[in-house]
């Protein structure tokens, strides 16, 4: 199986949701004092490259350390929808891609929008599925989906897609 890493570096002053605390990084032990070198990293879940749990938004759901290793690997497919600007990706052009779903484990949704990482139009703006979308996609046998913007929620919204 081919491994990509499609992660983003955990760093200081690196793009977070809005109002989330950035990672802070500290020197607690050096070569010099010590004869080691570590540091202390303080940080949220939901820094940089992730995976939300259905703890994440469901009461009683699981969390990541619940589920099976299994879970965490498998077929994935890139569906492409960065031509033109968008505000949102509708079920009409997913089901295009209907076989590709089917036969695949993870779902990523290309957008092009991480070309706006580390710029402040990063956090607004970026296309979401709609709800009809997101429903549809349920139907599949998905272990995950990734995007790559910020949020499956548009900027404001009560995470109506996260809940889906």
């Amino acid at each position: 199986m081919k491994i990509i890493d499609l992660t983003h570096s955990i760093a200081p002053g690196m793009p977070v949701y809005p109002g989330t605390e950035p990672p802070v990084f500290l020197e607690s032990h050096s070569i010099r004092e010590q004869g080691f070198r570590e540091r202390m990293i303080t940080m949220v879940s939901h820094t940089g490259t992730h995976m939300d749990a259905p703890a994440h938004i469901l009461p009683q759901a699981r969390t990541l350390d619940q589920m099976s290793i299994d879970h965490f690997g498998g077929r994935g497919s890139v569906l492409d929808f960065h031509v033109g600007e968008r505000s949102a990706i509708y079920l009409e052009e997913l089901k295009h891609h209907a076989a590709l779903i089917e036969e695949s484990d993870f779902i990523l949704i290309r957008t092009d929008w991480s070309r706006f990482w580390g710029e402040e139009a990063y956090f607004t703006g970026y296309p979401v599925l709609t709800l009809e979308a997101a429903r549809w996609l349920c139907g599949f046998n998905l272990k995950g989906l990734g995007i790559d913007m910020i949020s499956f929620d548009g900027a404001g919204e009560v995470f109506p897609v996260h809940q889906i």
